[in-house]
């Protein structure tokens, strides 16, 4: 079996505190590097059930995902990673409503291959 992203590259973390005006950086763009998420935990934090969107600056990353009032999303770490950026764009979330969590990420340059 081969070895993790996390077992290879150094693990990041980021806070995720959504105030809820559409889309916000998480994770700031880096120069030539994708952004590869992990793993994350998110909770709906206004008290209404809420949709979120990963993104890669605008393009989308995943469909909306939906969360129920207070509820909380907890996504264990994959070992290829969850998500992908494009090399430098910012890590973004879009949602309507205030989200709250933390999640690990790894960045690399772009030429650099991800291990089988």
């Amino acid at each position: 079996m081969s070895a993790a992203l996390s077992e290879i590259y150094t693990v990041k973390r980021a806070v995720i505190n959504h105030g809820g005006t559409g889309v916000e950086a998480i994770v700031a763009a880096v120069t030539d590097k994708p952004i590869t998420v992990l793993d994350y935990v998110i909770t709906e934090a206004a008290g209404a059930a809420a949709a979120f969107t990963w993104k890669s600056a605008t393009t989308a990353l995943s469909g909306a995902m939906a969360l129920a009032a207070r509820a909380s999303l907890v996504v264990p770490e994959a070992r290829r990673g969850l998500l992908q950026t494009a090399a430098g764009a910012a890590l973004n979330i879009d949602s309507a409503t205030v989200l709250t969590g933390h999640l690990s990420y790894i960045d690399w340059t772009s030429g650099r291959a991800q291990t089988e």
